[in-house]
């Protein structure tokens, strides 16, 4: 709880990069089947909090992460909107192998995530292909929203080890619908 409002786990991790000075600190931590009450408290461990990077949020830090939290009662704190600080990109597919995993290709490096880098191809695992509305399979060609937390491995397809989900653009009311 931070100043009268309970802020809730996205279950989000922001990938933006953050200074090392927190806003707030944990003052005391109730039982995990507890609300807090009062500023200062929370249900879990945590070293302390950061302004997030939108209106309603707070970057929690837990361990060597920034997770990120909304303000209750939010549309940020609904299940499915995905905030701004966690890395997404967009991609055009370029194969959909027979093995479980779909790479994709960058067209532009998205100017938020530089980590993301134009014209190489990232391998995805279709776990987290969420064909949101629509029902057509997924083929070479189809453009891509791709949010995850941004760990890296190898190369030629790179691997996304933890994607939270891809879309086809357009497929949500939270997406982009590339510019139609």
């Amino acid at each position: 709880m931070v100043d009268g409002t309970l802020y809730l786990d996205t279950g989000y991790v922001s990938s933006m990069m953050r200074c090392g000075t927190l806003d707030g600190n944990i003052k005391k931590v109730v039982d995990s089947t507890e609300m807090p009450d009062e500023d200062g408290e929370a249900n879990f461990s945590a070293e302390g909090w950061q302004g997030g990077f939108e209106e309603d949020t707070l970057d929690v830090r837990i361990g060597n992460e920034f997770c990120i939290f909304a303000k209750q009662g939010t549309k940020k704190a609904e299940n499915g909107y995905i905030p701004e600080g966690v890395m997404q990109f967009m991609a055009t597919v370029d194969d959909v192998t027979d093995d479980g995993y779909v790479i994709v290709k960058t067209d532009t490096q998205p100017e938020r995530f530089p980590q993301i880098r134009k014209d190489v191809r990232y391998r995805l695992s279709m776990e987290a292909y969420d064909p949101g509305i629509y029902t057509d399979k997924l083929v070479p060609g189809n453009v891509v929203i791709v949010a995850c937390k941004g760990i890296f491995e190898g190369e030629n397809p790179v691997t996304i080890t933890d994607v939270y989900s891809f879309s086809p653009v357009g497929s949500s009311p939270c997406q982009p619908n590339n510019g139609t």
